[in-house]
């Protein structure tokens, strides 16, 4: 499963983080996807869908015309989605468009009865479905890594991108899911693991649970009271006038948020459940804005204004250290750590509302490995220290970047990577080249003996760009996965762009000289000379005995359909034209490269008989 999957804290959470991860792309080098397409051939997902509209405020639905509710005809969709019509916002679900500086969020598009077959056959495709069949080629598709639709099942099972858990395959137990959907989005998954899930777990599920109703309630009180009948809503106030000391009806929704914010007594437990699942009830920090009493002596952790307040001041802190030295600029970072990053464990944190907490986190680490340059008399000494614990600065820079999202707050964190990291990468650099013109750096004849090269039934994986950094990352994950992942680095060839150093990594090295740089830096093969082109290039390393493919998914079902086995080495370069999932690149906000990587070498590599993957770049 996703990184981001497998840490949801509730089924709702793990289909939203799921959905989210479709809607992500490589900006280096790659457009928005136009939309998300969820296709639905049964209509299993409506009880899902519903409850994602106030989570997920850029989800339309199939359906009849009603845009407060985000449903209407697929005319109406692709209007929304090619900006042909104003998206007018709902107090219960506005669409993120234009919303003051943030980014405009990737529509995702819900077809309940319709199947991704049935988009793809034009023919049979009925009239009222055409407006979004465009929409398949220029923008993505929420499918299993097979190709085919998500069911409720597939994703309850499914190792790759699903949850992976157990689950009883009979009628009965299908019917007691579909008949608990309801109270299966919140139910934390935790609970779920370790055991075969049956009929009879989905009929407990469908047990009343009056904290999840109250926080509900809380969060939404005109429209959970709407939803319920009342024999419900008088079940539910007279389990809060005996369990809480609450009455609904008298004292209403912001005396219960105040209590919740208290967390006195009984509250003490209504407040660690929403802290589990906040997502699910994302109206809660507002009526805690509303609800929040005048008493300065407050846990301030409970109230979501504190923590807007201690953002604030964090921003004018960060900003401030524009011009900073970087020793003032570190000891600077250090102090302001220690006062926010408590936040970090707040539940505002995990419903997104302290992205500079977060980011502050990675701007401590940045300062103290910039604390002093990488120094050696040496470059292998140089990179031995990059190798050891300087890398780690590159991958602080990334990971503060990708946790802000408005404009303001990139500027504040612009700021302290400023102050705190130039100086550093300068020295850095300069030490280098003072070390590279005593120790030059090694020739491609010196490096014969490190060029890549596989056994029968290995396989190599080209990662065009994959950074050191981000290599950390893979090899991480690797290790969470149980693989059997060791890591090494090399010189790049320079320049240090694809058309020269693409072909420096492939087993077809020793064939490739370096000449005049020309216009696009392309080397030359040996005999006859002639400019690398990427055909030739896979002619080359197909003479060296390695069978050469694009693409992953096509090329592993290709093939197991060839009969590959360990008659030759392989080399699957990972294409970042690729589109859903499988796209390598790197910005800041995403690493790709990394979890795809994991993900396929546990699904497909050992399925077409390779023993054995190395990456590199």
């Amino acid at each position: 499963m996703s990184d981001s999957v497998e840490k949801a804290a509730t089924f709702i959470e793990a289909v939203k983080e799921s959905l989210a991860g479709a809607t992500r792309y490589n900006s280096g080098d790659s457009v928005p996807p136009a939309a998300v397409l969820w296709t639905d051939a049964d209509g299993e997902w409506r009880p899902i869908a519903k409850r994602l509209r106030g989570l997920v405020p850029e989800l339309l639905t199939l359906g009849d015309y009603d845009p407060e509710q985000r449903t209407g005809p697929t005319i109406w969709m692709r209007c929304i989605v090619d900006g042909a019509i104003p998206v007018e916002p709902s107090p219960l679900a506005p669409l993120p468009h234009g919303e003051g500086n943030r980014k405009a969020a990737v529509p995702i598009l819900y077809l309940p009865g319709v199947s991704r077959q049935l988009l793809r056959s034009p023919e049979e495709c009925p009239d009222e479905l055409k407006p979004v069949v465009e929409l398949q080629y220029r923008g993505v598709v929420w499918t299993q890594l097979n190709g085919k639709d998500w069911t409720l099942e597939a994703f309850l099972m499914s190792e790759n991108g699903g949850l992976g858990l157990e689950l009883g395959r009979d009628q009965k137990t299908r019917s007691a899911l579909l008949g608990a959907l309801d109270a299966l989005a919140t139910t934390p998954i935790s609970t779920l693991r370790g055991h075969k899930l049956e009929a009879e777990d989905f009929d407990r599920l469908m047990v009343g649970d009056t904290v999840r109703d109250l926080l509900a309630w809380i969060s939404d009180a005109a429209g959970t009271r709407g939803g319920w009948d009342a024999a419900h809503w008088s079940a539910f106030c007279s389990r809060c006038r005996d369990d809480f000391g609450l009455d609904p009806v008298a004292e209403g929704d912001l005396v219960a948020a105040e209590r919740l914010g208290l967390r006195h007594g009984a509250w003490a437990d209504v407040w660690r459940r929403f802290t589990e699942s906040p997502a699910l009830y994302p109206g809660i920090p507002a009526a805690l804005r509303r609800a929040r009493p005048g008493d300065l002596f407050v846990q301030r952790d409970s109230w979501p204004d504190e923590n807007e307040k201690d953002e604030a001041r964090l921003r004018r802190a960060l900003k401030a250290l524009e011009g900073c030295g970087a020793a003032e600029g570190r000891a600077a970072v250090i102090e302001l750590d220690k006062q926010h990053g408590p936040r970090r464990g707040w539940v505002w944190a995990r419903m997104g509302l302290s992205p500079l907490a977060m980011a502050l986190g990675h701007l401590r680490t940045l300062a103290e490995q910039t604390a002093a340059p990488l120094t050696g008399d040496s470059p292998d000494a140089i990179a031995s220290g990059y190798v050891k614990s300087g890398y780690r600065a590159d991958d602080a820079v990334l990971r503060a970047l990708a946790s802000v999202k408005t404009e303001d707050d990139l500027a504040a964190v612009q700021a302290g990577v400023r102050t705190l990291y130039l100086g550093w990468l300068d020295d850095t650099a300069r030490n280098f080249q003072a070390a590279a013109k005593k120790w030059p750096l090694p020739s491609s004849d010196v490096l014969k003996d490190q060029m890549v090269a596989a056994e029968p039934g290995e396989c190599l994986l080209f990662v065009d760009g994959l950074r050191f950094d981000v290599a950390q990352r893979l090899l991480a994950r690797g290790h969470e996965r149980q693989l059997d992942a060791t890591e090494g680095y090399r010189w790049a060839a320079l320049p240090s762009v694809t058309a020269t150093a693409k072909p420096a990594v492939t087993p077809a090295a020793m064939m490739v000289l370096g000449e005049e740089a020309g216009e696009y830096f392309c080397p030359v093969i040996n005999e006859p000379r002639r400019p690398v082109t990427a055909e030739r290039l896979r002619e080359a390393i197909a003479g060296r005995g390695t069978r050469f493919y694009t693409g992953w998914m096509r090329a592993c079902r290709s093939a197991r359909k060839r009969g590959h086995g360990r008659s030759m080495a392989s080399l699957i370069r990972w294409d970042t034209s690729c589109k859903g999932s499988w796209r390598a690149g790197l910005t800041s906000s995403s690493t790709w490269c990394w979890t795809a990587f994991c993900t396929c070498w546990r699904r497909d590599g050992a399925r077409c008989g390779w023993s054995r993957t190395t990456g590199g770049c």
